[in-house]
């Protein structure tokens, strides 16, 4: 069957279809069934699957629908999933397309946002036979899918980074624009003319979070997006094995940090904005709305925590946190030696302070206090984000002040510039914070009593 290619053309459109009613994001309770035919390439599908973006539309000729499902005698839990092709239209060896297959819309659900792209359940077989083709070879679905959704996180962190810097660039235009008050230097001077909003030191202030946030965010995302082409494009097996352990430790750091993040510039946005940011006249509100649910996407931001602490940091004995460690070192080395000395010492102490809050959530999970760890996994995160985008606040002012050294000052190099001193006095504290709530040792919340 011609899938694929037509797939990558874009001539035929493709959904995931990976969560169920009651299970959620535990995949491994999902309860849809394959069931062999006579013919060994084909089964038949039984299920719903619910959240399924582009489940039903009529831009592409025909849509593909990669479905986890469970063969007869398959195990529990995830190990079990199978991972199936399922067209809309079923067709023949050339293509073309043939009769409607058993994929129907059983309804759309009315979210909070994206409403641009209406997200439906899908019934499998409700309507007549769903043939399914299997992907690969049985018990192997997740494995599979996995291949995708680690691409597809790294594309929900680039929609919150893309939602902050459309934010911050309505804010900025708006803010530039609308008059009220007077200046601060005006005293109580009643004559004195009223001022552009940006003028005012806390819509600066609001401005600078946006500014910084996206600036760096993206920076961040196009560092990953690199070394995820390198890794499969570099001659060197070595190369080619750092580089696949740098895109595992940060993806989930870089989805969870970017949609956060994106979200929280956007609320900035509105209230930089004032009341007029919250009517649908103006765009900011629609932002809000729609960054929401990217902290949800492709596995919640809780659950990016529990796969960082869980898994990743355990690689090797932490050899993917300290290859990343020693890398940062040596760059911050390199920025106190291009005359940003102050910014790289600040830096250091965050990074050895993430080093050992990770030797700490390490040490909880020799001592099986694995309910303690988890608890710290999502704190951990955000201080490893803001760490990371703190590393790329220093070396775009780094690159900024050799730049400037060689074609002279610009609005663009200087921004550069107080990007980083904004980072390291406003941002950068909170991840010595939260280096601080990591290693606590607090678990108050897990006496049972409390809910």
């Amino acid at each position: 069957m011609p899938f694929a290619g037509n797939m990558f053309s874009g001539k035929w459109g493709g959904t995931m279809c990976l969560t169920e009613a009651g299970a959620g994001s535990s995949v491994g309770d999902n309860r849809c069934k394959a069931t062999p035919t006579d013919d060994p390439e084909v089964y038949l599908l039984e299920g719903e699957k619910i959240f399924i973006s582009g489940g039903d539309q009529d831009l592409t000729e025909n849509i593909c629908h990669l479905v986890l499902a469970r063969t007869p005698n398959a195990g529990r839990g995830t190990k079990g999933l199978s991972l199936f092709v399922v067209p809309k239209y079923l067709t023949d060896e050339t293509g073309a397309l043939g009769a409607r297959n058993g994929a129907h819309v059983l309804g759309i659900e009315h979210k909070m946002g994206i409403h641009g792209n209406a997200t439906c359940t899908l019934g499998l077989g409700s309507r007549g036979p769903c043939k399914g083709f299997l992907v690969g070879q049985e018990n192997q679905g997740i494995e599979l899918m996995f291949l995708m959704m680690n691409e597809a996180r790294i594309g929900v962190a680039a929609q919150g980074q893309a939602i902050a810097a459309a934010a911050y660039g309505f804010a900025r235009t708006y803010a530039k624009d609308r008059v009220q008050g007077q200046a601060l230097q005006s005293g109580k001077n009643p004559d004195a003319p009223p001022v552009a909003i940006v003028q005012h030191p806390d819509v600066r202030r609001m401005l600078m979070l946006q500014k910084v946030y996206s600036e760096t965010m993206r920076s961040l995302l196009c560092k990953l997006a690199l070394d995820f082409d390198l890794m499969h494009e570099s001659a060197d097996a070595a190369e080619r094995e750092r580089l696949k352990g740098r895109v595992d430790l940060w993806t989930p750091i870089v989805k969870a940090t970017c949609t956060d993040l994106g979200f929280e510039v956007a609320t900035l946005a509105v209230q930089t904005y004032g009341g007029y940011g919250y009517i649908g006249e103006y765009p900011v509100e629609q932002l809000v709305r729609d960054a929401k649910i990217a902290s949800i996407y492709e596995g919640t931001n809780g659950i990016q925590a529990m796969d960082l602490v869980g898994r990743k940091l355990r690689v090797g004995g932490g050899a993917l946190f300290i290859e990343w460690m020693n890398a940062a070192n040596a760059t911050l080395a390199e920025a106190a030696a291009a005359g940003l000395g102050a910014a790289a010492e600040a830096l250091g102490k965050a990074v050895q302070m993430l080093a050992g809050s990770a030797m700490h959530l390490a040490g909880l999970g020799k001592a099986r206090k694995v309910e303690a760890a988890m608890l710290q996994a999502s704190p951990f995160l955000r201080m490893f984000g803001t760490v990371l985008l703190g590393m790329e606040a220093i070396e775009q002012a780094m690159v900024a002040r050799r730049l400037a050294g060689e074609r002279g000052e610009s609005a663009l190099f200087t921004g550069k510039q107080r990007n980083l001193e904004f980072f390291v006095a406003t941002l950068l504290p909170q991840a010595i914070a939260l280096g601080k709530t990591v290693q606590s040792g607090d678990e108050s919340c897990l006496d049972p009593s409390l809910f």
